[in-house]
């Protein structure tokens, strides 16, 4: 019976004593003792650790219950021990108060939470408010497997609706990392327990440090702040199908703004893109750096396809159509020219691993 919300292969463990009254077809009150419930989602999407308690549901008569665990994971992500205090007397389960549960060296609480069971021909509603102060983002890259972020992970989500296999949230989070912020909003999750989980957000960028963001990738080295967006990023099982995405260097920061030469290359690789002048043609090797006035690129991915931009239409004899990924300053003075609007997405992909491994060649015309 829990096959629909995708938990048919959910594991159980310990003993469970419940008394259940249906009145006309729906649940009328319901009282469940947990004793030392191990729960084992088989897919390894979740686990939950000696669950003991005693919740309780009414549509009548006020009543509370109590649910606790002590620790768990989700997505392979521990947490730690939590009591959850209920109450019940309107057909509505809900918390008496907030809870914090221990996570990645920061803290998730739960500042209110309700659940309406299925009724009516209506599946479970289930509403909730979360804050999230100072998770550790290198320990969350660490479990995904990502590169090794460093920073904090802090925000509210003043409300939350679980209903019909979506998960959507009103608020947004802040992520604080590479010495910026990323602005997450308008995020959704779509059968978080299902087959092809899908997620869609919004997120911002401003005044990530580009010397430490480069560091951690190992694409070179570029100096200077970043600013940018990504808009409708949308991940089906985890995998990004579509999103329109534009990044540029914030010049309005006095910072120092060098270019090594190996992430010119890298760019020039990434973004299908060639130098644009004979000086830089012929001497490219024989410089350790460059400056620069600004760098940008964007990509709209739409049906396996990265429509690819960049500052601006390019200019001079070497344009030929082309857009500005790299503008140049002082000398010698380099120019980095894409040519190429349309590139497929694993291409695109291949060609970002191959960058961070070192095994890019310049393009020279």
């Amino acid at each position: 019976w829990l096959g629909p919300a995708g938990l048919g292969e959910l594991a159980l463990r310990g003993a469970l004593d419940a008394d259940v009254r249906v009145d006309g077809g729906r649940l009328a009150a319901a009282e469940a003792t947990l004793r030392d419930v191990d729960a084992v989602d088989a897919k390894r999407r979740f686990r939950f650790d000696h669950l003991t308690g005693t919740p309780r549901f009414s549509t009548d008569t006020p009543i509370d219950g109590e649910l606790r665990w002590r620790g768990g994971q989700l997505y392979g992500i521990d947490f730690g021990p939590a009591t959850l205090p209920m109450a019940s007397g309107d057909g509505v389960l809900r918390l008496r108060q907030p809870v914090g549960v221990a996570m990645l060296g920061g803290t998730l609480r739960f500042d209110g939470m309700t659940l309406q069971p299925p009724a009516g021909g209506k599946g479970a509603d289930l509403r909730f408010g979360l804050s999230v102060d100072r998770l550790d983002i290198g320990g969350l890259a660490h479990t995904f497997d990502l590169p090794p972020f460093q920073g904090q992970l802090s925000g509210r989500l003043p409300a939350a609706r679980y209903h019909a296999d979506t998960l959507t949230f009103d608020g947004g989070l802040t992520l604080q990392l590479f010495g910026g912020s990323v602005q997450v909003s308008s995020l959704a999750l779509e059968r978080p327990f299902g087959t092809a989980p899908s997620l869609s957000a919004d997120l911002a960028l401003e005044d990530l440090d580009l010397q430490s963001l480069t560091g951690v990738f190992d694409f070179g080295s570029i100096s200077g702040k970043l600013d940018g967006r990504i808009d409708g990023l949308r991940l089906v099982d985890w995998t990004p199908t579509a999103f329109d995405a534009e990044l540029h260097t914030d010049p309005h920061h006095r910072v120092r703004q060098r270019i090594s030469q190996r992430a010119v290359q890298n760019i020039s690789s990434v973004g299908d893109a060639s130098f644009t002048n004979t000086l830089q043609s012929q001497l490219i090797g024989l410089f350790k750096d460059f400056g620069y006035r600004r760098v940008g690129i964007s990509c709209r991915l739409t049906n396996d396809v990265c429509t690819m931009g960049g500052l601006g239409p390019a200019e001079g004899a070497h344009s030929r159509g082309g857009f500005t990924i790299v503008e140049g300053a002082g000398l010698p003075h380099l120019t980095v020219v894409g040519f190429n609007h349309q590139v497929d997405w694993s291409t695109l992909l291949e060609r970002l691993a191959a960058a961070t491994q070192g095994n890019v060649k310049p393009v020279v015309e």
